[in-house]
């Protein structure tokens, strides 16, 4: 008993919002969209105290289409009433995105997702035994289309699967015996995956930035893609992917294709941080310009490197004084 009323006192101590706090004064948090509207009674309660706010929004799932960004739109003339002096900016993760949530009225700025993965988890192995083909980091299900990765020969499986999909799942293990499946590998350990492989796979027709796109190209293997809405391609270096049509034997010849024609695991690397950097700036500059136009003193340029966290904090298990720091409690 004594046990459970601990760990319920510890909950209630350490229960903080979805959202990484970016700077006090005038505070600027970053949450994910879907983290934000679906707690976002807890928001209102956990942010009263604050007259001006400014939420940094990543997207997650694609708003490419009109019909996707009028949602959002929605969204925010539902909670007008409750959140006077919120101030939103959205960050696009393809300028069709960006240019799409302007033009229904949103504030957007280009700057993709995954500028934010800390490159130093996944470094290039040097001499790396290449025991596969193509590996495929990505949960088993059908907006993932693993079927397509069925002509390739040696092949790397690495995701989990919903109880509520394991007809799919069979499905795909069936069709696609060469394929070795692991449910999980340790984060800390998946760049040792990432350079068993020739080649990374993103075979997906929609969804958002696809954070493992940004982990293959990281670790130095060249991805093969096929087109999709969600702007995971956006950061593509030149020479270091090369988009294939929605067929099994395509992604196989694309496969094939990048043995010969990728550039050394060095320069795929250097090229993707390349882009990286680029965006990190326009970050940067963004929270800058909301401190100077509120008339903060802080030089955000000068704290980054302090402030910079893997993911900015999100959906990641942080450390119990990084959330005291950089949190704001539930109330």
């Amino acid at each position: 008993m004594l046990r459970g009323l601990a760990i319920s006192l510890l909950d209630r101590m350490f229960s903080y919002l979805p959202c990484y706090v970016i700077n006090r004064d005038p505070l600027i948090i970053i949450s994910y969209w879907h983290d934000f509207i679906t707690a976002r009674k807890a928001f209102l309660a956990g942010l009263a105290a604050y007259r001006n706010v400014h939420i940094l929004v990543q997207i997650g799932w694609q708003r490419e289409t009109p019909e996707r960004a009028r949602e959002l739109v929605d969204a925010l003339a539902a909670l007008e009433p409750e959140r006077p002096g919120w101030r939103f900016t959205f960050l696009g993760n393809s300028p069709r995105e960006t240019e799409n949530l302007r033009a229904a009225g949103l504030k957007a700025v280009f700057c993709h997702q995954n500028a934010f993965v800390d490159e130093r988890f996944y470094p290039v192995v040097p001499k790396a035994k290449k025991l596969y083909d193509a590996i495929y980091i990505a949960r088993i299900t059908p907006f993932k289309r693993q079927e397509l990765a069925q002509k390739i020969k040696t092949l790397r499986f690495i995701g989990w699967t919903s109880p509520d999909e394991t007809d799919y799942f069979h499905k795909i293990m069936t069709a696609i015996p060469q394929a070795e499946w692991t449910c999980n590998v340790a984060s800390r350990q998946i760049y040792r995956e990432i350079n068993a492989a020739r080649t990374g796979l993103c075979l997906s027709a929609e969804e958002g930035a696809m954070f493992v796109s940004a982990e293959y190209l990281l670790c130095g293997i060249p991805v093969v893609t096929t087109r999709s809405l969600g702007g995971r391609d956006a950061l593509f270096p030149d020479g270091t992917f090369c988009y294939v049509d929605h067929t099994p034997e395509a992604v196989a010849a694309g496969v094939e294709q990048m043995f010969s024609q990728a550039p050394a695991p060095a320069e795929i690397r250097r090229a993707y941080l390349a882009r990286m950097q680029e965006h990190r700036r326009v970050f940067v500059d963004l929270v800058q310009g909301i401190i100077d136009s509120t008339g903060g003193r802080a030089d955000f340029r000068k704290c980054w490197k302090k402030i910079f966290i893997h993911k900015l904090g999100l959906r990641r298990r942080l450390p119990v004084w990084t959330k005291i720091k950089r949190g704001i409690r539930r109330k």
